[in-house]
Order: C-alpha cells, then sequence, then structure tokens
C-alpha cells in the first residue's frame, strides 16, 4: 500500500506527535507499505532518522501571510517557495515562540474551511501533488484541524483520508469560547469525509467522540508504539547508598505537572522517605524558562535544590541513557493525557511509573502492571505513592520488570504499523467502521469534562 502521511511540524521542539509519527512511517516501511511522511507547517525534528519527505506543504509563513495579506494568496511558486525555506522557518521559530491559541483562531478556522478558506492555493498544490506525482492508496492527516482538506483530497486524488487525533482540543479549549464552538463545528461538519478517525488510546476515542458530538464508532483505536531497539528492559543496578533518582520526561510546561512533582519531592522529604533526586528533562519553550524557574524555587524552598537537575532536551542516546539511569518514572500531568509516549519510553527501559489517575494514564498502568496511579493534580498523594515504591525495593523492581516485558512485547513500533495498516486496509475497502477497533469497541464512556484539570 502506498501512504502519504501528513505530519505537522512543530519548529524547534522535539514533540511527541511528529517521533509517533516519524516512528510510524519507518514501522509501516519496515512492514513492505511504501509510506512517506510529508512535513507540513515546518521541517520535521525528530530524534530518529527522519522519513519525511524534502518538500514542505503548507509552509508556516506563507499559511499565516495568506491569511493576514489577502496580496499572498496570489503570489507565484518561486516566492512561496523561498518563504517555505527551512532555513527561513527555523529561524523564525526559534524567535517567535510559542504560539497563542487565541491570537490564530481564524488561522484554524480558515484552515477547517478548505476551499472556502484563504490558504485554498497551497490546497490546490497539495492535491496536485498527491493526485499526479505521489499517486497514494491512502492520505492520513496528522490533526483534526486538518480536517478542512479531507473533502477536496477525496475529490482530487480519489483516494481514502484517515486523520489522527492526538491532543488538539488542549489547542482548542485556549481559544476564546465563540472561537472554539466555531472550530469544534468545523471539524465536526468535516469529520464526515474522513474514512476513518484515529485514536491512541481508548479513554481518548471516548473524550473525543463526546468533545466533538461524534458516534464512537466513527473511532478507531490503535495503541502508541516505539522504537525498542536500545531499550534496556532490566531495572538499573544501584550501587550501595546511592540516592533513588525519580525522573520526568516531558516539556517543560504547567499542563505536564513537573511543579506537581517539585512539591511532592517536599512531602517526601518531610515524610522521611530514602535518600532521592529528581531528574527532568524535556523541550524547554521560550515560555517555558519563568515556569522552570519557578519549579527551581519549589525546590529550594523545600531544601531541595541540590537534589533537582534539568537534563535539557535529550537527542535518542542521550534520552536512552537519561531513562536507563532512573529508579522511578513520573509525568503528573494536569491535563488528561491521550497518549503517554515518554511513559511506555521509561517502561520499555525498566523503569516503574507513579502517574496521575487521569487521561491515558489508568489503561497503560492496567495494561501494563507496572505501576501506581495517584489522584490527580495532588502533590501529597503523588508524594505518598512515590513513597511506598522508593521504600518496597522489591515491589518497584517487580512493577518495572512487568512493565517491561508487556511494553517489549505488545507495544512495538511494528505491531503499532500492524493495526494501523488494518485500519488503512477497513477505510479502503470502504467496510463500515467499527467502535473503536483496535481494543475492541463496546461501552466506550463519553466523558464532557475539559481534560485541563
Amino acid at each position: 500500500m502506498k501512504i502519504a502521511l501528513l505530519a505537522a511540524g512543530a519548529g524547534e521542539m522535539l514533540c511527541g506527535s511528529c517521533l509517533h509519527d516519524n516512528t510510524l512511517a519507518r514501522a509501516l516501511r519496515r512492514a513492505g507499505h511504501d509510506a512517506l511522511l510529508i512535513p507540513a507547517y515546518t521541517p520535521l525534528r525528530t530524534d530518529e532518522p527522519i522519513e519525511s519527505h524534502a518538500g514542505l506543504f503548507f509552509g508556516g509563513v506563507n499559511v499565516y501571510l495568506q491569511q493576514r495579506v489577502p496580496l499572498f494568496r496570489h503570489t507565484p511558486r518561486w516566492l512561496d517557495r523561498w518563504l517555505d525555506s527551512g532555513a527561513l522557518l527555523r529561524w523564525l521559530t526559534r524567535r517567535v515562540g510559542d504560539t497563542d491559541p487565541a491570537g490564530v483562531a481564524d488561522l484554524t478556522i480558515s484552515m477547517l474551511s478548505g476551499t472556502e478558506g484563504n490558504q485554498r492555493k497551497e490546497l490546490a498544490r497539495l492535491c496536485a501533488w498527491l493526485r499526479d506525482e505521489l499517486r497514494p492508496d491512502i492520505v492520513q492527516l496528522p490533526t483534526e484541524l486538518f480536517l478542512g482538506m479531507a473533502a477536496e483530497i477525496r475529490r482530487t486524488v480519489g483516494v481514502p483520508v484517515v486523520c489522527e487525533l492526538n491532543g488538539a482540543d488542549i489547542f482548542i479549549d485556549r481559544m476564546r469560547a465563540g472561537d472554539a464552538i466555531r472550530v469544534k463545528a468545523l471539524v465536526r461538519q468535516n469529520a464526515v469525509h474522513a474514512d476513518a478517525l484515529i485514536c491512541p488510546s481508548r479513554f481518548y476515542a471516548g473524550y473525543m467522540a463526546s468533545y466533538y458530538d461524534l458516534p464512537p464508532a466513527r473511532f478507531s483505536v490503535v495503541p502508541l508504539g516505539i522504537t525498542l531497539e536500545g531499550c534496556r528492559p532490566e531495572p538499573r543496578r544501584r550501587a550501595a547508598g546511592e540516592p533513588l533518582v525519580i525522573g520526568y520526561l516531558a516539556r517543560i510546561c504547567q499542563e505536564k505537572g513537573l511543579h506537581v512533582l517539585a512539591e511532592a519531592a517536599g512531602a517526601l522529604l518531610h515524610a522521611g522517605a530514602p535518600p532521592f533526586r529528581v531528574r527532568a528533562a524535556g523541550y524547554l519553550p521560550a515560555a517555558g524558562k519563568r515556569y522552570l524557574g519557578d519549579v527551581r524555587r519549589v525546590f529550594a524552598r523545600h531544601r531541595l535544590a541540590d537534589r533537582f537537575e534539568y537534563a535539557g532536551e535529550l537527542d535518542r542516546d542521550a534520552k536512552l541513557r537519561f531513562l536507563q539511569s532512573l529508579d522511578l518514572f513520573s509525568v503528573p500531568a494536569t491535563m488528561q493525557e491521550p497518549k503517554g509516549l515518554s511513559v511506555l519510553e521509561a517502561l520499555a527501559n525498566g523503569v516503574a511509573v507513579v502517574l496521575p489517575a487521569h487521561g491515558s494514564f489508568p489503561e497503560l498502568v492496567a495494561e501494563t502492571g507496572a505501576g501506581v496511579l495517584a489522584v490527580p493534580n495532588d502533590p501529597r498523594a503523588l508524594a505518598a505513592a512515590l513513597h511506598e515504591l522508593l521504600r518496597d525495593e522489591d515491589r518497584r523492581l517487580r512493577l518495572a520488570r512487568a512493565g517491561a516485558a508487556a511494553v517489549h512485547a505488545g507495544r512495538s513500533a511494528d505491531k503499532m504499523a500492524l493495526a494501523t495498516a488494518e485500519v488503512y486496509r477497513v477505510a479502503a475497502g470502504a467496510a463500515p467502521a467499527g467502535e473503536a477497533r483496535g481494543e475492541g469497541g463496546a461501552g466506550l464512556r463519553a466523558d464532557r469534562s475539559s481534560r485541563r484539570e
């Protein structure tokens, strides 16, 4: 099968969605499919060999200028090509910082408007290239915010379109209320043109059905898989008297909960926990520098400044070394996580986990038997769960080995590719979508609460 996988670049950030899409493309190719990753907005950045097409569609500068300045909706390709330069886009993303959802709501609505939007020139170029040059059997969109393309791709290219859903709701929820309502209505309207909607967890499939008011049967669950090469499933051997290490690997921001872990560390110290350190790593956006400073002050307030280390953003080899240096892992996200990619990576490297009991985490812990759940957004509850495993080495190692075995057996990138290809096969055959295929779909629970808690 020839597969066109669009992937939305995140500038200089190593984002989980780009990592996942690149891993999926590589695994699909290993499975014998002709899968090509096609970057949109900005060139892709990953910590593994990149599988992407050298070109770029819907370049971030062009998309923005076409929204703000009508002249750029009619500019020649040579000028658009210059504005799509990878060097220019990287330079700009380093200086612009994080995108404010409220400030680009009109652009989001325009993109969802497809041929009626201000980026119709970009859509026509993508469709012509797919039809005349790539000629895929199926097209996958990277997020529901791209669903405005689905009808035109189906009409022009004549192939099925599937779409991943993996966290755009957090972006939408930060818009003004009226804009968020309009965006959700457009997603719901355009979803009819998608042959499958793919979610990474049962929790998120149910949540998306409720969030967009779509039938649960429209969603297919394909659990995340990861690259296992280089992962060490056996827990680390700690020297006598060496402090235990609690790790965090995620973007440095409020939603991922590093501040909760900092407060929990203070509670651990006052509860007389065994000697420990906290090591954190992950992308630090410009807006996150003040947040990281606040986190450091929490550690200092609890007289733990010398027990906290921020290791920065890591390439793959450094990431594996980082994970293999840990005894416990926790990302106490204040939002309800749809994926938990770094949790899988920690488990694959023989590290037990302590996670908040919301989002995709409960099903991940139940599947792997590899950790403990704590009340969300409660540093004392997190501290109690961490303390339990810091004290009980036998249980901690037992959970770590169980998690590693489960991930190595069932969450490889190759298994993810097989499950994804099955969704493609059904979509291409125009068979009725099963309810949350991939994990069994009966009984998806609709949860209308916000994921930002």
